[in-house]
């Protein structure tokens, strides 16, 4: 995957040179505040629990994703209304014992953006919700 990233670039294009200065942008102290993921986590939490508990495979229609999805970003707006882009994912798959793995990779201002990750279990689904707070 990474040679078919590389090649999106187009070669003719310049670069930007780096930065002159010796710190990267993300070591210099940011003036805006970071969302507070210590606020949401217990929302998401609670609405994972009332939404999911009873849920089987079977009976979890697509709305219930979207719905999930945007009763987060309805809290995270009312937390932080101003200042920051939201971007909610919630995937859900069917429980049968099988083993899972997700990775991360961000280039953000790690003073000032944040992401937050909640999973759900039942013995019908696997439910992954993933939040991010982007400041602008």
């Amino acid at each position: 995957m990474s040679s078919a990233l590389s090649s999106l670039g187009s070669p003719s294009r310049s670069r930007t040179p780096a930065s002159p200065s010796s710190q990267p942008r993300s070591a210099n102290a940011s003036p805006r505040p970071k969302f507070d993921v210590d606020r949401l986590k217990p929302t998401i939490k609670r609405t994972l629990t009332a939404e999911l508990t009873n849920a089987t495979w079977e009976t979890l229609d697509r709305q219930a994703t979207q719905r999930v999805a945007g009763k987060v970003k309805a809290a995270m707006l009312e937390l932080e209304p101003r200042g920051f882009k939201y971007i909610v994912q919630a995937h859900v798959s069917k429980n049968v014992d099988q083993g899972g793995r997700a990775d991360l990779s961000l280039h953000w201002e790690p003073d000032s953006d944040a992401v937050m990750q909640e999973i759900f279990q039942n013995e019908s689904i696997v439910f992954v919700l993933v939040a991010f707070a982007v400041r602008i």
